[in-house]
């Protein structure tokens, strides 16, 4: 399987950039400030902060048994598959449940608290040219549904082998890049810290 990862920053930041608001008074008190700070983060809504190109060869080797008086045996002959797919996916981090709870401001530092980052397919792709199939002349044909039946596998494999340490690595980075510049140009200079919810959940929430 290989994966090819792109950024979406140069696009997220012009995304998110709005019109900006004078930067904020020294006298401006801690309740205002974190109000600001609400509403230029809220601005961005669902950041796609990056996106994976996976590449995998789906195969399957069917081992059906024959079964007769209470025996089993495997049916003699090959049957396999093997089907080139490729899945796009994109990691997302949705800003719209951000509330002011989630923000803290001290000297030198902004934390935000976030929703845990999604990773959504967003395409997939079947090369039917370079699909094969091997199936001895004593043994069916593959049909339309068993071939739809281990693609669907496939897809799945490529979720549960994605990283959920990768993926809030790369959103926790992305999402600082972004949104960092934003702050500034608002007039907040202490440096940005991104933590997310729920960190001990061990895998990424997807969506189809």
């Amino acid at each position: 399987m290989r994966l090819f990862l792109s950024t979406l920053l140069a696009l997220l930041l012009f995304a998110c950039s709005g019109n900006e608001n004078p930067s904020v008074d020294s006298q401006t008190n801690k309740i205002d400030t974190i109000g600001v700070l609400w509403e230029r983060v809220h601005h961005c809504s669902k950041l796609e902060v990056a996106e994976y190109t996976v590449l995998k060869i789906v195969s399957f080797d069917d081992k059906s048994q024959l079964k007769f008086f209470g025996y089993s045996t495997p049916l003699p002959g090959e049957k396999r598959l093997m089907v080139p797919i490729e899945v796009k996916m994109k990691i997302i981090v949705d800003l719209n449940f951000v509330t002011t709870n989630d923000i803290s401001v001290n000297d030198s530092t902004i934390d935000i608290t976030l929703p845990s980052p999604t990773l959504e397919i967003t395409s997939t792709k079947i090369d039917h040219d370079k699909s094969r199939e091997y199936v001895s002349w004593f043994r069916s044909n593959f049909t339309e549904q068993e071939r739809e039946y281990v693609i669907k596998h496939g897809i799945e494999d490529v979720k549960k082998s994605t990283s959920y340490i990768e993926i809030n690595n790369i959103a926790k980075s992305n999402t600082e890049k972004v949104l960092q510049p934003i702050l500034v140009n608002a007039g907040f200079k202490q440096h940005l810290n991104i933590t997310f919810k729920n960190p001990e959940i061990k895998t990424p929430n997807f969506k189809d």
